[in-house]
């Protein structure tokens, strides 16, 4: 009896050892992406670069006027705001110039929902922002 329990027991740690090396065993779930919590305010910043003064409103989408503004030529002017996580959330800002009009979404969560803060230059022919590796993304008015 003594020589069953003993192998009984070299069978269990076989099949424990087995066990912890069985690919499906050792398999790494991976971790999901981590969303912006809603604690996290977004920082959006504007920053006139167009070479004259310009004014500027922006708009949330939903509902929240942020108002007029007026930039000189290198003044920023920035925003924060927790977004709702009910819909998608949207800051558009009209910019006018020397008599031009331009538009453009400065918060889209479809496309901005990994960073915590923006910063944006504006010139005439659209924004640009850099990223973390220091390279620069630009986007054409509207």
């Amino acid at each position: 009896m003594a020589s069953s329990s003993i192998w009984i027991g070299v069978a269990i740690a076989v099949a424990l050892i087995l066990l912890q090396s069985h690919p499906l065993a050792a398999r790494e779930v991976p971790e999901p992406p981590v969303p912006r919590q809603p604690h996290n305010p977004m920082k959006v910043a504007l920053i006139n670069q167009v070479g004259t003064d310009l004014t500027f409103h922006c708009q949330l989408n939903f509902g929240e006027d942020l108002g007029s503004h007026a930039l000189s030529n290198g003044q920023g002017w920035e925003y924060s705001f927790k977004p709702r996580y009910d819909w998608i959330n949207v800051m558009t800002c009209s910019f006018q110039w020397l008599g031009q009009v331009r538009d453009f979404d400065a918060y889209d969560q479809t496309r901005d929902v990994r960073f915590i803060a923006i910063y944006w230059t504006f010139g005439t022919d659209g924004a640009c922002r850099t990223l973390e590796d220091s390279s620069k993304q630009c986007y054409h008015w509207k």
